[in-house]
């Protein structure tokens, strides 16, 4: 189980193979969450050439991160917008470092300007928005309603979506691999199917990072799991934990994926709370 790592980065333009980077120290730290915002990946490849550096620069290039083990499969960790490279001299290497976000290019760039008349449908006014994002949409159907008041906009596309979503009420968004996840407060999304154990690849015990609620002063029992590098292990998805301390079934609120294909840690390090 889980030998011989592997680290897989493709860059280029949309629609294109691009530069596929694999047998180079590469390092990695991704940050996923289910809060409204983007997911965050930073790479770090070691000495690169001058001509593969000037083939991954430039605004707008796609970046696919994937990782895994040689005897379990290699899948995809991140997929996203590059945001900025740059290099520089850390003798005895040179290291270029990627910046990317996932869903950049359409959340933070693209703005509109839109009106729709009284009774206009919730999921209409969803339609045409997510249209101008650009991304595929999950749990679309959660979109009800209608505005008896109309709905105008002007500003970036992502914000007119948020607030399409919670007008329904009871409902969140979040960026996840280039598609855009409409959820149930509350509620996983989906379920990895992952069974966390000693055994089946959790790391130490699960640390209790409870804390009180700020509005009545309930606890929300939080908890952070280690474990080997899973890409399942999403923001909304749903794990089992069995350890000494921790037992049951948990709705995954965030994630930090790290790890190096050469040495240093290869492993998931996500917060959880219990469903």
């Amino acid at each position: 189980m889980a030998f011989k790592r592997i680290v897989i980065c493709q860059i280029g333009s949309p629609g294109e193979i691009g530069v596929q980077i694999s047998d180079l120290k590469i390092k990695f730290e991704v940050k996923k969450s289910d809060k409204e915002s983007l997911n965050e990946a930073l790479v770090t490849i070691y000495n690169l050439s001058d001509h593969t550096i000037g083939m991954i620069s430039g605004k707008g290039k796609s970046m696919v991160l994937r990782a895994g083990y040689e005897d379990e499969g290699v899948k995809g960790l991140f997929f996203g917008t590059v945001k900025d490279v740059s290099t520089k001299n850390a003798a005895p290497d040179r290291e270029t470092v990627i910046t990317a976000y996932d869903g950049y290019k359409n959340g933070k760039e693209r703005v509109i300007s839109v009106s729709y008349k009284q009774g206009t449908s919730r999921k209409a006014v969803f339609q045409d928005l997510i249209q101008a994002l650009g991304l595929p949409v999950i749990g679309a159907d959660l979109i009800t309603g209608s505005f008896s008041n109309g709905f105008s906009y002007i500003g970036k596309v992502t914000g007119a979506l948020e607030k399409v979503v919670k007008a329904v009420g009871g409902l969140g968004w979040s960026i996840q691999n280039e598609s855009y996840v409409i959820f149930k407060q509350g509620e996983p999304a989906s379920v990895s199917g992952l069974y966390l154990s000693p055994q089946t690849g959790l790391i130490g015990s699960p640390e209790d990072i409870s804390e009180e609620s700020e509005e009545g002063g309930e606890v929300q029992k939080r908890y952070r799991v280690t474990s080997l590098l899973f890409p399942e292990i999403l923001p909304r998805s749903r794990v089992e934990v069995s350890s000494k301390k921790l037992n049951g079934y948990f709705k995954v609120e965030s994630v930090i994926f790290s790890g190096c294909n050469i040495s240093e840690k290869f492993q998931a390090v996500a917060e959880v709370s219990p469903v």
